[in-house]
Formats: structure tokens, sequence, C-alpha cells
């Protein structure tokens, strides 16, 4: 079928020539419509749950709440993982299912699992947006840097234009607010005033609720017409509001409370004379920011309103960000004066421009040096452009491939474009350069004896079909298994797999199509102009060695010349080769097994995120002027360029983060190198307020890509098990003491769920009944002392303001006044608070967390200057001295249980497809000394793969695994063509068994392989250069291990596979050329 394909497009040359250029044209105008992203989605399907319930603790939370809800949803399908905070009035339930899983059927499930929970009153639970950390793409800031603008009035302009303007751009999935300054009414209500009329502070709530309400109240009816009867009681004004009726009190009461004795009687008073009590009698009313605040942000040292922006899934990054930077036009025209609203703080949009400029840097230079290697080699423009063809065709094939089939393009997909370019000319260059030869030495025949150029194109690219489709083949079966790696190193490095292989897919392709229409029209004529200008004497032509040609090129004949050297080396000395074939095995063992071991590598941003945690009984001024603080000395760090930081939680937020957290984006202007010397200079700042604050030291993405999968800020993470909460602190404690002894580990920190203070209201039934005071009144009032109550809300056109109720501020309490505090009371008189409870300071729980139902605390670290998994190892060590308590037990995550798992299962795979490559090796060769000789070389070439991690940096990671795995197919490839040769001059040259033969045989392969060799090799140099540069950095272990491994298995293909080839492969060379399917 393969032979009938390029049977078609010779000679049909003038179609396919015309259907590539019009694939060029369209694809190439399409190609700039493909969305790009910063990563693939790695965000596994994730239903949050999560609702604010008042006067709970975090123990009542967990047994009303979250235990309930985790034991009914635990039985639901798909469910992975089930991760949970109760804290302070908060509960927050993450439930994760199966990568495959459909989240918007996953939600539905949890919802009908809800609906089925009893819950405590009035507490309601809220799903989540379908939002993840990685899709929060812009933050915006607004300001008034003179403050003519009220911080009020910035927090409206956010809420209610910026925010809503933000909201209608399709695809924004969430904004978020953080700043404090949130507008509401407040009627500031006078304990003394409600005392003296009688009046209870719920009286006060119902009547402003019930006031600021339109009605209905049927139509009037005029002859044929009717008009609607609307009572319009909503105001927006707050002296409307000072003017609503709360209570009728008799006269003489009023009077008492305006100087009179109210328990002396009311003596000569008409008791039927009434006085009416408005809002303005037993409050104030004004405008005031949220008391109860819990978020704020800064830009450097002064307060800024920051909007985070979320989009939905499946949208095109840069696409959406376009439309939010146009609707950010539009909004600053408007803004008030003296505003500032800027759009420079974070956007996803640098990450990818940064990416996209090194990779067009990176694919620039790389495809120069593949240039010079081709024209070096071949000193033809002809066959140099048809071979270079291929790499733009290759391209825009996979492209149009990932268009229909939905695919994104992301930074992991783009890097595959520097990393395989050599790959992409590999099969031309195997077609063109024996087309190119079959022609020249065709055009050496006499006239007569001549063929016609199109049957020497189609016989030539014949020749080389096979092995070019069964290394094809190799390359599928090969990174197949590595698509389906379970977890985020499978979804993060199966686009550029994805990507491979459809891309050398489409180079195998190009090669039977284009590559043998494009040497017909350019090279026959050429080369038999070429041969008629060469004066040939047959008696010269004797005198040179049966392995040379003529015409060789300067470049092919220093290359036959210096190949000869290390063939009859191999050819001489079999003994020695073969020790060193097997040393080669044994030394490279020896160097994976002391090699420092990781995960991924790390990106290498122009940023950094930080996450602050001071103690948890911070306040938020506290917090925020510790912010401050840190931040100006930050910004004298030489190249921080600008400091952002928000702090606390904001609503709808999916994170349980207190007043006492802050995350930092710090942005720096300059160059990678001065990185390092930056970081240091930070972490000095933060290691400073240690006894103060606890500090992370991260990059933007992976601090996003962090909290994604576990939910901790941290790259390495211990959790500890255990029923009591006390023990799990004091347990904790000790692991973190232990794990300080190791030098290496730095930012270690125990989680944050720690006994923090209270005040302790315990009252007594008794002296509540005999003073005659009902508990929930004595409830309602302590709340209002403290807290608020919304009676209803404002509406300012589309604008929407909260009317609180709560008692003037100045009634706010120290601990010594908290018990003078006066309850209303049936009896004679109001009772003090001190009358009728015991006040104490005791402590409670902040939060406890949750995973599977089972309470857990994090002890988790950074580590500098060495490998996470030594380092583990030896905190095992430490940690197996500490008593631990019957029946915990401890689990490692993140980094450490990332790589072990990715280990093993990359380990099996390898078994997979060393299984694999055998079958389609003997499907081939039909003998298995043929396969034994390429596995032999195979196995030999791990040597350079692992020489080159040695003299970098000595760190074996999940990419390099995954790398190891798929080099077997090209050491394989280089095998199957070189054996392939072999064969078919044997087979149809009828040649000779001999040294000679096997030295003619080698040398004919040594161009395509050398070209190949330093075409990969050089190719890779603009990765291995600047191997700390955005983008780079992550496929720079790629590039190295492939470097190493390249220039080893050439080596391998000159001194070990002639020799072996010679001393063991006649027998089943001639068994591969007779087998047919008669012998089976």
């Amino acid at each position: 079928m393969l032979n009938d394909i390029i049977k078609f497009c010779l000679k049909n040359r003038l179609l396919i020539v015309a259907v590539y250029v019009v694939l060029l044209l369209w694809w190439g105008f399409t190609l700039t419509k493909l969305p790009i992203d910063v990563l693939p989605d790695l965000n596994r399907p994730t239903v949050t749950i999560f609702a604010e319930k008042e006067w709970l603790s975090p123990e009542e939370i967990e047994n009303l709440v979250t235990f309930p809800i985790e034991r009914w949803i635990n039985g639901s399908p798909w469910i992975t993982s089930i991760r949970s905070v109760s804290s302070i009035w908060l509960w927050i339930i993450n439930v994760e299912f199966d990568w495959w899983s459909d989240i918007y059927r996953n939600r539905q499930i949890i919802t009908e699992k809800l609906q089925s929970i009893n819950l405590p009153k009035n507490s309601k639970t809220t799903l989540g947006p379908t939002t993840s950390l990685l899709w929060e793409i812009v933050w915006w800031g607004l300001s008034s840097p003179k403050w003519t603008v009220s911080p009020m009035e910035l927090r409206s302009i956010a809420d209610w234009t910026i925010r809503q303007r933000l909201l209608t751009i399709p695809w924004v999935a969430n904004v978020l607010v953080m700043w404090w300054e949130a507008k509401q009414y407040q009627v500031l209500v006078k304990p003394e005033k409600l005392i003296q009329y009688g009046i209870t502070i719920d009286e006060v709530l119902k009547s402003i609720e019930q006031s600021n309400e339109n009605r209905w109240w049927g139509f009037l009816i005029e002859w044929s017409k009717e008009s609607p009867i609307r009572i319009i009681w909503r105001t927006n004004l707050a002296s409307e509001i000072k003017k609503v009726v709360v209570k009728n009190v008799p006269l003489w009461q009023a009077q008492i409370a305006w100087g009179g004795s109210m328990w002396g009687g009311g003596a000569g008073v008409n008791y039927s004379d009434l006085k009416t009590i408005s809002v303005w009698d037993v409050a104030d009313v004004i405008f005031a920011p949220d008391p109860n605040r819990r978020w704020d942000a800064l830009i450097a040292w002064e307060p800024w309103v920051i909007l985070r922006i979320i989009k939905q899934p499946d949208v095109n990054t840069l696409e959406l960000t376009k439309n939010i930077d146009a609707a950010f036009e539009d909004l600053q025209k408007n803004m008030p004066k003296d505003t500032i609203l800027t759009s420079d703080i974070f956007k996803q949009q640098w990450f990818i421009e940064w990416w996209l400029s090194n990779v067009e840097e990176a694919l620039r230079d790389s495809a120069i040096m593949v240039l010079i290697i081709l024209s070096l080699f071949l000193m033809n423009v002809r066959t140099t452009a048809i071979t270079l063809t291929a790499i733009p065709i290759s391209i825009l094939i996979t492209f149009i491939i990932f268009k229909f089939m939905w695919l994104w393009i992301n930074v992991m997909t783009l890097g595959w474009l520097v990393v395989a370019i050599w790959e992409l000319v590999d099969d031309a260059i195997v077609d063109v350069e024996n087309v190119f030869r079959r022609l020249r030495e065709n055009s050496l025949l006499p006239s007569d004896q001549r063929r016609k150029s199109l049957t020497v194109i189609y016989e030539a690219s014949s020749e080389v079909r096979n092995s070019i489709v069964y290394a094809t083949i190799l390359v599928v079966v090969v990174f197949l298994p590595l698509l389906f790696l379970p977890w985020v190193d499978g979804k993060l490095l199966a686009p550029i797999w994805t990507a491979y292989i459809l891309s050398l897919i489409s180079s195998l392709f190009v090669s039977l199509t284009i590559v043998p229409v494009l040497c017909y029209y350019l090279l026959p004529k050429y080369i038999q102009r070429r041969s008629d200008k060469l004066k040939f004497d047959p008696e010269e032509n004797k005198n040179l060695p049966i392995w040379f040609e003529r015409d060789d090129t300067a470049m092919i004949k220093k290359v036959k010349n210096w190949a000869l050297f290390p063939i009859h080396f191999s050819l001489k000395h079999p003994k020695k080769i073969l020790i060193w074939a097997l040393s080669s095995i044994v030394i490279t063992v020896t160097l994976f097994m002391q090699a420092w071991k990781e995960w991924l590598p790390t990106f290498n941003e122009p940023t950094y995120t930080t996450m602050m945690y001071a103690p948890i009984w911070s306040s938020l001024e506290y917090t925020k002027n510790m912010v401050k603080e840190v931040s100006a000395k930050v910004l004298n760090v030489k190249w921080v360029k600008s400091f952002a930081a928000t702090v606390g939680r904001a609503d709808a937020d999916a994170h349980a983060s207190g007043v006492n957290s802050s995350e930092f984006e710090i942005w720096i202007d300059t160059d990678i190198a001065k990185k390092k010397d930056i970081e240091n200079d930070i972490q000095a700042i933060y290691d400073s307020y240690k006894w103060k604050a606890l500090f992370t030291l991260w990059q933007p993405i992976t601090h996003r890509l962090q909290m994604l999968i576990s939910w901790v800020r941290a790259p390495i993470v211990l959790k500890l098990y255990w029923k009591d909460l006390d023990t799990l602190q004091t347990q904790a404690q000790n692991v973190l003491a232990a794990m300080k002894k190791t030098p290496w580990v730095i930012n270690a920190q125990v989680e944050q769920e720690l006994k923090v203070p209270q005040v302790a209201i315990y009252t007594d039934r008794d002296a509540s009944l005999y003073n005659w005071v009902n508990i929930w009144m004595m409830n309602e009032q302590l709340e209002m002392s403290f807290m608020w109550m919304q009676a209803t809300e404002v509406l300012d056109w589309n604008e929407r303001y909260p009317i609180i109720v709560k008692y003037d501020p100045s009634w706010k309490w120290e601990m010594a006044a908290l018990g003078n505090t006066l309850v209303p009371s049936w009896y004679e008189k109001p009772v003090t608070l001190n009358q009728l409870s015991v006040i104490q300071k005791t402590e409670w729980q902040n939060a406890i967390s949750h995973d599977w139902a089972q309470r857990r605390i994090i002890i988790s670290w950074f580590v500098k200057d060495r490998d996470v998994v030594s380092v583990v190892e030896e905190i095992k060590a430490n940690i197996g001295n500490i008593k631990m308590p019957d029946g915990y037990f401890v689990s490692y995550e993140w980094d450490y249980k990332n790589q072990k798992e990715a280990s093993q299962r990359l380990f099996l795979i390898s078994i997979i497809v060393i299984i694999w490559v055998t079958a389609i090796l003997y499907w081939h060769f039909r003998s298995m000394l043929l396969v034994w000789q390429i596995f032999l070389d195979v196995f030999t070439a791990f040597l350079g793969w692992m020489i080159a991690i040695a003299i970098t940096w000595n760190v074996v990671s999940t990419a390099h695994l995954v790398w190891f795995i798929s080099l077997i197919w090209i050491v394989s490839r280089n095998g199957i063509m070189l054996l392939s040769h072999y064969l078919h001059l044997l087979k149809v040259d009828k040649m000779e068994w001999s040294e000679e033969m096997v030295i003619k045989w080698s040398l004919e392969r040594v161009t395509p392989v050398m070209m190949t060799a330093l075409t990969a090799s050089l190719a890779l140099i603009p990765l291995l250069i600047a191997w700390d540069a955005t983008w780079k950095e992550f496929l720079n272990p790629l590039a190295t291990v492939i470097f190493g491994w390249i220039i080893l298995s050439t080596i391998v293909e000159l001194f070990i596979r002639p020799w072996v080839f010679y001393a063991f492969g006649k027998k089943a060379a001639h068994d591969s050329i007779n087998f047919s399917k008669e012998d089976i």
C-alpha cells in the first residue's frame, strides 16, 4: 500500500504540489487562530463545597457538618480524594474525581447527595464555581493616590462598575475583589436607649426590614383602564431610614427616657397617651465599611483594590486576555478623576509570551544548525531545500491534526518543536540521500543502460520505505504507553508525546508524498549534468576503495575517513569491544544509583510568589502592618521591580485562608542569571522574621500547580494522621524538630491548626430564670455588641448595599468591662452579664483538617542544594526515633510521593515498551539474533544518557526517565536503518560476506547516520546553552540526555555494530532474507 502511495504521488506530481501549496496558505493563516495556553489542563475534576455558619466552633462544624457530608458522599462514584477544613464559622470540602469523569455530572452527584443530609438550621452549602488556580489569569489594581476618592467609593467602583463589566466578557468565570472597605448602611444602636424605652434589638431590626419593602395593593379600575397600586417604601437615603417607626411606647416611659425615673411609677400620667419611637431615637444611621472585614490588598506598601480575574475551562487565554484588555481600555476612559486603574500586576499572558519568545529563538537557532549541517554534508542547495521542506510541512500537518482533534497548543506542545526538529528531517534525509545516490549511480551508467529517473526515484524511495515505516511504528509503540501516564506528570508530559507522535507520523507522510515529487523536479537533470562534467576514468576508479565515491563531497569524504578507524578497530579487537559494551552497562547502573532524584524540573520565571503566615491569633491590621514592613524591605532589594499582596480570604474564595495569611507577587527586572542572588536576598529578609511569621518563596506557576494538586503551599508534605488534636500538634512539633536537624531543609513549618484564645461565657440557667432573662435575647444582645445583623438592602440602580444593625462601636468592651454589659430583663430593671454567667478566657481549636474523613496535620518544607528523595529518606530515619501513639500513620506526599510513583510506573512502562519493541523488531527481521544486536547497542548507549546527567546537575527527574524510555526507539531506529541496508545489499546486490563488504555497507550508511546525529545534537544546543531561561529550564533535561545519548549511540554504531553484525549476523541475515510465509 505504501508503494502505491509513492507511485500515485509520482504519477500525479502537479496535483500533489498544488495540494501542499493550498494547505500551506490556508493553514498558515489558520495557525494564528489556534488557542495557546500556559500549561495543559492539570485540574482534576473537583467539586468544592463551602459555606459559613455563625456561632459554630470548628469542633461543632466538624461534628455537625463536615463528618456527615464526608460520610454521605464517600461512596459516590469516581471519587479519588476528599479533603476538608473546618474553621471558625467556615467549612470547605474539596472532592476530587477521576481525570476522565465529567465535571458537570460530578456536580450533579454532589448536589443530590447534599439534599439528603440533615445540616444545622439556617446553614446553606454552596458549590464553588468550576475554576482552578491555574485559571487565575489577570490581576487588576485600583487606587486613588491623593485619596480624593474615598476607600468605600473605590470598593463600590470595583464591585459595581469594573467587576460587572468583566463578568459580561464571555468565558470570565469569576472576579474576586480584595478590599475591605465594602460600603454599608450601618444602624448603630445605643443600648441604653433600648433599655430605657423597653425596646429589643430585634424590634429595631424587623422594623427596618419591613419598612424597606415595596408592596402591591391590587388594581385601581377606572372605566376601561386599570392601574396597579403599589406602596413605595424602599429608600436609599440614610435620613429616611432614621424616620422608620420602631414602636409606640407609653408617654410616661418616654419621659423617663428623657430624664425621669422609670422605676418609680408614672403618677399623674395618662397611660393612654403614647409616644412614637423611631430609629432616630435609639440609633445613628451612617455610611461605613464592613466592620467584620476578613481581607485586604496592597501594592508596595500602599492600600489598593485588587481584582483577581478567573477564567472558565477550555478557553484561549491569549484571546480572553485581549478581550479583558479591551474592557480595561474602555473602563479607564470612564474612571473618576484622581483614580488609577492598572492591569500590570499579574498576567498569564506574560508567561505565555516569554515562553513563545524563547521557543521562537530556540527554533530559529535549531533550524540554522540543521541548515548548516545539511549544507556541509550535501553541499547542494537542491537536496538541502528538499530536506528542509519536511520541517514546516510536518509542523503544519501536526497543527492541522491538533485542530481537528480539538487539542490545545501550550508551552509543552511547543516544546517538541525544538526537541524534535531534527527528527522531522530525519526521514527526508534518509529518502533524499538514497534517491540522490541511486540517481548518481544511474547517471554514471552508459546511456543505453540508464533507466528512467522516475523509476529510479520510485525504487530508491521504496528501498528505504520499510525501515522508515518500522521506525515510525516504533515511535508509536514507545510513546503510546506514555500517553496514559496517570496523575499530573502524565497530564503535563502527554502533550509533548502527542505532538511528537503526530509530527513524526506527519514527517513519514511527507517523506512518502511530497519528497519524492520534489526529488523528481529538482534532482535528475542536475545530477546528470554534474555526472557529464566528471571525467570518468575506469582505471582511476579502480584505485579507489570500494566504499568511496568519486563525487563525494569533501565533508562526506572526511567523515568516511574518520569512520574507518572505529570500524577497523571494531573488526580487529572484538574482545575489547565486548568488554566495553558490558562495562558501559555496569557504569550506567552505578551512575544512576548515586544520582540525585527529583520529580519534575522547576519552572524558572522572572517572578516569585510568597505565602506569609503571621501568628494564628493575628488580626487583619497586625498582618497588614507586617506586610507593609516586609514589602518596604523587599522593594529595597536590587532588581525587584514591584510588590503586590493580598491579605485574608475574599468572598467565594475556595481556600480557607485566615486574616493571618498573605500572598505576595514579586516581580524582578533582570535576567535569570542574577535571580539566585535576588532569591537569597529575599530569603534573608524572610529569615529575619522567623520569630514573627512563616514564609514560603516559590515560582507563581509552580505555586499554583502545587496548590492545585495537594492544596498545600510547599513542595514536600508530610501528613500525620491521628484522632486527638492535642496529640497531633505535639507529635507534629516533634517531627518538625527532627526534620530541622537535616541541613538542607528550609522554610519548614507545621500547619497552623492550634489552640487560640477565646472568651467563653458560661450561662447560669438558674440565674437567668431568677432574673427573668431570656437566653436567646441575651445571645442577641451580645451578638449585636461585637457582630451585626443584616436587616435589608438598599438598591441604588444596579448597586446593592446592605443595611446592618449593630451596637454603637463605643460599646465595644475590653475584657474587664464585658461583664458589665446590660442585658434586658422582664424584671424591674436590666441585669449585668456578670449576674447571669461566668466569663473566662480559654482556648479553642482554630481549624480541623481531614483527608478521607480522618483528622490530620501537615508538616511542609522546602529543600535547598540537595535532591528531594535523599532528604526525605534522611528525615524518615530521624523521625523513626520518635515515639508515636498506636494507630497513627504518616504519608509523604507531593514531590517525594510523585517521584516514587512516577518511577514505579515508568519502570513498568519500560518493560512493556521493551517487549513491544522486541516483537516489532522480530516481526521485521525474523531473527532474535538481529534483535539482540540492536538491544546491545541500546543498552550500551544508555551510558551517554547517564554521563550527560552526571556532568550537568547529576539529578534524575521524571522527565529524564521518560526520555530514557523514548530514546529506546532512537537507537532502535538507527539499528533498523543500518541492518536493513545490510540485508538489502545482501539480497539485491548479491554481495559476498567479508570484512570489506561490512566496511562498505557501514560507510554507505555513515553519511545519513552522521547527518542525523549532528543535526540532532547541534539543534539541541540552544536548549543546552540557555538552560535557565524561562521555558527552556523544563526542556533542558530532555535536551541534555538526548545530546549525550546521540553522541554515544553514534559511536556505538561505528565501534560495536560492524563487529557484532560480522561476527554473529551471517546466519541471521540469510535466515531473515530467506524467510517466507511458507517457512511458518
